[in-house]
């Protein structure tokens, strides 16, 4: 069921994901929800938790991506202001291109009416100036929405392992306070 919310990281249900904090890790036990001895509840705990790190990765994925392409967005917006700046002045711009990794080209460009913009999945594009200008300001407007959305995500993701990782301590810290009470009892009763 998980699977589903990497697809949509921006769909994710917070209360879905939501981690309980144990209070009482006696009653939570005796409730039963998670199992009834610490070993299952700790089972359970490290499952979500294991859930948890596995979205926080995609996020930080999603993240990273969305870094690395909003200053490519930027970059490819100044070059289409510069060549509408250059278009109303009429003047020939000299400019160097990237051809391939490393290898570049000089150009003169005396007039720009058409870029072709990289759309994703080798898809390119010929755009008006103005087209292709509105169209990257949309671009970098979702990419900016969607990496505010992905962080906030992050942050509340990295809050929930937290919760996580204390309810296991919790349970397990109980588990052992339980454990010597129990052995202490043994022995007092055989000193008896």
């Amino acid at each position: 069921q998980f699977c589903y919310y990497f697809v949509r990281m921006t769909t994710l249900d917070r209360e879905q994901l939501k981690a309980l904090f144990l209070e009482d890790v006696e009653a939570f036990l005796k409730e039963g929800s998670w199992g009834s001895t610490a070993e299952d509840a700790l089972r359970v705990a490290d499952q979500k938790y294991r859930r948890y790190k596995l979205i926080e990765s995609s996020c930080e994925t999603q993240k990273k991506r969305l870094t690395t392409r909003l200053p490519d967005l930027k970059l490819t917006m100044e070059a289409i202001e510069q060549l509408q700046k250059q278009k109303e002045s009429g003047s020939e711009m000299r400019t160097t291109y990237s051809l391939a990794d490393g290898v570049y080209a000089n150009a003169k460009i005396k007039s720009a009416d058409k870029v072709c913009l990289w759309l994703g999945a080798n898809v390119m594009l010929e755009y008006e100036l103005d087209e292709a200008s509105a169209t990257l300001q949309e671009h970098i407007r979702q990419a900016e929405e969607k990496l505010a959305s992905v962080t906030d995500l992050l942050d509340f993701i990295r809050d929930q392992e937290t919760t996580m990782e204390v309810n296991m301590a919790r349970i397990y810290n109980w588990d052992v306070t339980r454990r010597r009470k129990e052995r202490e009892a043994m022995e007092n009763k055989q000193k008896k």
